[in-house]
């Protein structure tokens, strides 16, 4: 064996291996779940941000008539 397999078998003794697979599937789908909410909001803030440009041109556009 390497020393790397050592270590790693060492390191997880007595624990199954699924287990060990299962909460790094769980911590990357916790990952992936909290940047589609941060996305979420993120989109809303610049969506935010275009009306409150597009309001400002339209009242620029009304005080040059």
């Amino acid at each position: 064996m390497s020393e790397m397999t050592k270590a790693m078998s060492q390191e997880t003794a007595g624990i199954p291996r699924k287990w060990i697979i299962l909460g790094v599937v769980k911590g990357v789908l916790l990952l992936v779940a909290v940047g589609v909410v941060f996305s979420l909001y993120g989109c809303n803030t610049v969506r935010g941000i275009g009306q409150d440009i597009e309001k400002a041109g339209d009242a620029i556009q009304r005080s040059t008539r």
